[in-house]
């Protein structure tokens, strides 16, 4: 059975706007736990305008809660393939 690769799962947070520009913010990815990852996956986002369809990383977080997260909001703490081997990609 292959070890499960360990990943870090981020969410986005909005900035809290300032005295000189109170409608205006950015969004900023923090970190909000560390998981294992167990497969990608598909999900579907039903808006008003329709629905579509968009990637996602299923993760096992350490508490044992299963996330559906977009892949965007997921890195990989272990390369998959070394840097000090010859693979040339």
């Amino acid at each position: 059975m292959s070890t499960l690769r360990q990943v870090l799962v981020y969410e986005y947070q909005k900035s809290p706007a300032t005295d000189n520009k109170p409608y205006e913010f950015t969004w900023e990815k923090i970190v909000v736990g560390r998981g294992s990852f167990h497969q990608w996956g598909v999900d579907v986002d039903h808006g008003e305008g329709g629905s579509g369809t968009y990637s996602i990383a299923i993760v096992e977080m350490e508490d044992g809660a299963m996330k559906a997260v977009p892949v965007d909001l997921v890195v990989f703490e272990d390369p998959l393939c070394p840097a000090d081997t010859d693979n040339p990609f």
